[in-house]
């Protein structure tokens, strides 16, 4: 998105006069031998227009964020500039023609969006404009639906390579914006909390809040389902407001995937005994209106799974305290300084495993593990000591001994993710703990 928020009412009378971009100076190539030189030329009139286009698309996003009358004063500079931008994207020359659809792409792809349902907005907005089209060979993939470039852009394999590794930039950026929204909701009801799970439970009035962490959804026989993709199938979590008058419990407010199942169990009035918390099975009302059933049974489950939460993180805990009792050095000497010797090593956040398109594969909630580096003649090695069960479908395959390599590139997927990850929290906390 372009920071520049707005233009004078006298730099859009300069537009209207001079236009929004002077046109490239192209080579002129009609006449010439098909050769190199010809084809460099070519090249350089390329890098050209695309240089243009993107000029061209900023600016004119500043004149509509102008004042009406200075919109009005900058028509005829924008209907030239739209004139000129149609033209190039549908140029007889190849590379002029790739060079301006790139550089359209590139440009809506740089937008910084904070949700899934703008950036799946976005992409629409892209098919129904022709610069993306849905196709099942395409080669873009996002939130469940694969696009291509049309035949129209000239794209070939690099093209359409570089478009590959912008969106998945772009769905990377929009992930990151999600997850820091949510950490900021969960934040603002975590400060509303009043009471410990365990006085909660116990019947104490006050307000809970709760970490409701996702979970992947089993079938009947106990294997986790799976997406038509072949991604497993996860159940969204979040972060849970309730409040107790000692006897009943009332939905306030929630974040993350659970927000709206949520709000809808509050605005449909519904509660839950005390009382119930400590069934094995949901509460089932007879006479109670179906839908009110289904979000008081919702309501039992979420908070089931969230006192599961608690106690597996109670439990890892312990392992990791006693883990932490085996390290002989610390983080920061293990991460920054190099030294040899056995670490206990973890992450701030949930290790999640994701595809290109931003979708969840797997994911691994509170990974602490042992690590160890030691030299041997052919240099420094890596080795994994010990994790804990929940982590290890995803490191039982990194076991042995593995050469350290530069930035751990020696190492097998995913504990070179892993431990780069942990290099950079490690990193980022010395450097705010020494300013």
């Amino acid at each position: 998105m372009v920071k520049n928020k707005g233009q004078t009412l006298h730099s859009l009378e300069e537009l209207g006069e001079t236009g929004l971009v002077p046109l490239p100076e192209l080579p002129e190539i009609k006449g010439l031998t098909a050769d190199e030189a010809v084809a460099d030329k070519i090249r350089e009139g390329a890098q050209e227009i695309r240089e243009w286009t993107a000029t061209t698309l900023i600016k004119l996003e500043e004149v509509a964020r102008g004042s009406r009358e200075a919109r009005e004063l900058a028509a005829t500079a924008v209907a030239e500039a739209e004139w000129n931008l149609k033209g190039f994207l549908s140029h007889e020359t190849p590379a002029y023609r790739r060079a301006s659809w790139m550089a359209v792409l590139t440009h809506r792809l740089s937008q910084e969006l904070h949700s899934r349902a703008a950036a799946t907005t976005l992409l629409q907005e892209l098919v129904e404009e022709g610069y993306l089209e849905e196709s099942p060979e395409g080669a873009l993939r996002a939130y469940d639906k694969v696009y291509g470039v049309p035949s129209d852009s000239n794209f070939g394999e690099p093209e359409v390579a570089e478009v590959k590794k912008v969106l998945a930039n772009f769905l990377s950026r929009v992930w990151t914006a999600e997850r820091e929204i949510r950490t900021q909701e969960a934040k603002d009801l975590s400060d509303q909390g009043e009471l410990s799970l365990e006085d909660f439970r116990k019947g104490k009035p006050g307000k809970l809040v709760l970490g409701i962490p996702p979970e992947p959804v089993r079938n009947p026989d106990g294997t986790i389902a799976t997406n038509p993709d072949g991604t497993d199938k996860w159940r969204g979590g979040g972060t849970l407001l309730v409040e107790s008058n000692g006897e009943r419990i009332l939905p306030l407010a929630a974040t993350g995937s659970i927000q709206g199942a949520v709000q809808e169990a509050r605005e449909l009035e519904v509660h839950l005994l005390v009382k119930s918390l400590e069934w094995e099975r949901p509460p089932f009302i007879r006479d109670l209106d179906p839908e009110k059933g289904k979000k008081v049974q919702l309501l039992w489950y979420i908070l089931q799974r969230g006192f599961r939460a608690e106690e597996e993180k109670r439990q890892r805990q312990a392992l990791r305290e006693e883990m932490a009792t085996k390290a002989t050095i610390t983080p920061q000497e293990f991460f920054l300084e190099g030294k040899s010797g056995i670490c206990l090593a973890e992450s701030e956040e949930d290790w999640e495993q994701r595809s290109p398109e931003g979708k969840t594969v797997s994911r691994i909630v509170d990974p602490f593990f042992l690590v160890e580096r030691f030299t041997q003649e052919e240099g420094e090695f890596i080795r994994l000591v010990e994790f804990p069960p929940h982590f290890e479908d995803c490191l039982a395959s990194c076991m042995g001994e593995h050469p350290e390599g530069e930035k751990f590139h020696g190492l097998p997927y995913p504990l070179v993710a892993v431990l780069q990850t942990v290099y950079g929290q490690v990193s980022k906390a010395a450097q705010i703990n020494n300013k």
